[in-house]
């Protein structure tokens, strides 16, 4: 039973690394995680362009628009299709073909406005349930004062109680899995292990397939329907006791030949890596090791970021008046990169902030910048981290000093003074 015990520490902690239920299968070496996010099953593909709306569900965003009814909005009738109209045909009848507020015949809408929790500017202005069962939102974020307007739909099929039911019941992987299969929305990642030493991980969700596009970019929904069916769930990313003797879970990437796209917005692989070199060193593993693998803070993040700060103590170190900077760099070079309440944990934060304003918002501007890092920033590898294999990127040079052009290490050199400024005031 030792290697049953083992198989049902290692999946039973990490079951719970990322909350409970992002559980990723890690089988090979180039990195595994499934995406809980429900743009796997939920389409982060807008089926509407950023100003049309999907020709077959409802979508409004006029203040004007009758909540009890369900009627367009104001401009409705005047035989010009104008915001987020679905049709226009300058009339009112039923029947033909463009329905009464503006509507195509397949709309059953529920108007409503929905903010998000936190009160922030991502708005849901019409919640509609299209023909065919599925459920469309139409919303925007406001970006500078102009609205992005975005359009999502996801499949309202499935039945989680009778999922549940089964999974709870499954008495080996077989009868696992075609529970798992049956679990429609939301998309999960889901690990298994059983008193036999059998561990495996299944992703769960019922994932569109497209008639044009992968999902990445918006499509106009009135040229006909966006999604032509789905994907067998049995054939989604899965394993069952994979050779490296352990599943990792943290929402990375999960198969990268995996066709059709499931989604390109898996969250950086730092995680993963990181839970992956502790249980490829780890021996006699018990259910106390797990745990401390799993509230390890050490952070593959900064390993990468401050890989490159030897480069910019060197520049530092050679230029009159910044070698307080080089001297603050080589603190945060010697840091243990263990994300506790130290000060110099305070000024890694203050210190990779700062590295991303410097490469971008001399590019995009405030408004758009806070956009892109609110969701580059949030644990994606992209922004800073696609950039750092190539110091002289034309993102590292500021447009603002045409004397002279900036490297990486430039940015990291003043990106510590501010950082040191930031903490100060």
């Amino acid at each position: 039973m030792a290697d049953a015990a083992r198989a049902l520490a290692l999946a039973g902690a990490l079951a719970s690394a990322c909350g409970g239920d992002d559980a990723i299968a890690n089988d090979d070496d180039t990195g595994t995680a499934a995406d809980d996010d429900g743009s796997e099953t939920t389409a982060d593909d807008a089926s509407a362009s950023s100003d049309d709306a999907d020709g077959s569900s409802d979508a409004s965003s006029d203040a004007s628009t009758d909540a009890t009814t369900g009627g367009g909005p104001a401009a409705c009738g005047d035989g010009e299709r104008q915001g987020l109209e679905q049709c226009d045909d300058g009339n009112d009848t039923p029947g033909d073909g463009c329905e009464p507020g503006c509507l195509l015949p397949s709309g059953e809408p529920v108007w409503t406005e929905i903010v998000d929790a936190e009160g922030g500017n991502d708005v849901a202005n019409a919640v509609a349930v299209a023909g065919n069962g599925d459920i469309v939102v139409v919303g925007g974020q406001t970006i500078g004062g102009a609205q992005d307007v975005w359009v999502a739909r996801w499949d309202a099929g499935g039945d989680i109680a009778v999922a549940f039911d089964g999974i709870n019941r499954a008495t080996d992987w077989e009868s696992f899995a075609a529970a798992v299969n049956t679990f429609a929305l939301p998309s999960q990642n889901i690990v298994y292990a059983d008193v036999d030493g059998n561990i495996g991980y299944l992703m769960s969700g019922r994932v569109p397939t497209r008639a044009a596009g992968d999902g990445r970019v918006a499509v106009d929904g009135n040229t006909g329907p966006s999604w032509t069916g789905s994907i067998n769930p049995a054939s989604l990313p899965r394993v069952l006791n994979p050779d490296a003797g352990f599943i990792a879970s943290a929402n990375n990437l999960v198969d990268r030949s995996f066709s059709p796209l499931i989604t390109n917005d898996w969250a950086a692989p730092f995680r993963a890596l990181r839970l992956r070199e502790m249980l490829t060193k780890a021996e006699g593993v018990d259910l106390d090791a797990m745990a401390v693998m799993q509230n390890d803070k050490r952070s593959a993040a900064a390993d990468l970021l401050l890989a490159h700060v030897p480069g910019a103590i060197k520049l530092g170190r050679s230029r009159e008046g910044e070698g307080e900077w080089a001297t603050r760099l080589d603190q945060l070079a010697q840091w243990d990169r263990i994300v506790d309440d130290r000060a110099i944990v305070s000024y890694y934060q203050a210190f990779e902030d700062a590295v991303w304003r410097r490469a971008f918002v001399d590019e995009m501007e405030e408004p758009l910048f806070n956009a892109f890092y609110e969701w580059a920033g949030a644990e994606k590898y992209a922004g800073i981290y696609a950039l750092l294999e190539d110091p002289d990127s034309k993102w590292w040079d500021d447009i603002l000093t045409v004397e002279r052009k900036e490297t990486v290490y430039d940015v990291m050199l003043t990106a510590a003074q501010d950082a040191e400024l930031y903490l100060r005031n």
